[in-house]
């Protein structure tokens, strides 16, 4: 068997006690586990020591957040000032993930093989069907094809595609316009990728890297991209894989979200920063494209069948979108 790297997961939770429960019992039939286990808890109120005499078996280190602490890359931040030095891997998981029984033993296979790795991700594996690629059957028009297998393919990607408007580089690479494709049109092919970002929820990060960098504290609460911002600014130190072998569900546990007026006004500011920040091509055509896509894929909300949750995202985003105009979002100086 390979020799195993120090890992500890990081969990931060809010107000889901059934979730986290799932997890880390997906946690205890891991074929490699992690050598310990933060928990950072903002729940309005703490677990019982009794939730935990299941788990006897997990070196699980449970906090209370400080109030200063709440907030997503908060919790974060506290959890990586909390994980022992002898550390090497630092691993994130959403409390509403289910892992495979390998998981922790495919990222440990991926760092083995790619020792330049600064950061690697895990595989949803439950957000996409995907089939063996069947040339009678998956035209290019109709499906994303890579690596042998294909997928439906979004029908507002194909109309962003037919006007000019779509991404035109593989899955989890950095669009300079933005609106990229994301990591989830990676194939179940088992192999590591390499790519510019990963999920924050299903992600691990070598445990140096922290030594000088931490989660930004700009996104505040739900933290919406604050995981593509941490990846774009380490991504100079070395290299981001995702290994599709090692695979979770992901449940998306309503609990805990913000609301869609809130949550929209945040897709709009908090991309626009990201992409004004680290984007090096800030030419008008690029500037145009991301400003025309920001409003389509806001008004292709109605599309669907609409409700007061896609009123509420559409109007958020566009009064995010407004407001770029007399509240420029920034990042906090250091």
């Amino acid at each position: 068997m390979s020799p195993s790297l120090p890992f500890a997961l990081i969990i931060c939770t809010y107000n889901r006690p059934t979730a986290l429960r799932k997890l880390l019992h997906t946690v205890l039939q891991q074929t490699c586990k992690p050598s310990s286990i933060v928990i950072i808890d903002a729940s309005e109120g703490s677990l019982q020591v009794d939730f935990f005499q299941e788990f006897d078996g997990l070196p699980i280190d449970y906090y209370v957040a400080e109030p200063h602490e709440k907030g997503l890359t908060r919790q974060r931040n506290a959890g990586i000032q909390r994980v022992k030095q002898s550390v090497e891997v630092v691993c994130f998981v959403d409390d509403d993930c289910l892992l495979s029984p390998t998981y922790f033993e495919q990222l440990n296979q991926a760092y083995l093989q790619h020792p330049e790795a600064i950061g690697i991700g895990g595989y949803i594996s439950n957000e996409a069907q995907w089939e063996q690629y069947d040339p009678q059957k998956h035209q290019a028009k109709s499906h994303f094809i890579l690596d042998g297998y294909a997928r439906a393919e979004a029908w507002r990607l194909r109309l962003r595609k037919a006007i000019w408007l779509g991404p035109n580089k593989p899955p989890g690479i950095w669009e300079e316009a933005g609106h990229t494709r994301s990591i989830g049109y990676l194939p179940p092919t088992g192999r590591i990728y390499p790519v510019d970002f990963l999920m924050g929820g299903v992600s691990s990060f070598k445990a140096s890297i922290f030594k000088q960098h931490v989660f930004s504290t700009y996104f505040e609460g739900y933290g919406l991209y604050e995981d593509l911002e941490f990846c774009l600014r380490i991504r100079e130190l070395g290299s981001l894989y995702v290994a599709t072998a090692a695979t979770l569900e992901h449940w998306h546990e309503p609990a805990g979200r913000p609301n869609q007026f809130k949550y929209g006004q945040m897709v709009v500011r908090n991309g626009w920063l990201i992409r004004h920040t680290y984007s090096q091509q800030k030419r008008v055509i690029s500037t145009v494209k991301w400003h025309v896509n920001t409003i389509l894929l806001s008004f292709l909300l109605l599309s669907k069948p609409t409700s007061k949750a896609h009123w509420a995202e559409l109007l958020g985003r566009m009064a995010g979108l407004f407001s770029l105009v007399y509240a420029t979002p920034q990042f906090p100086s250091k």
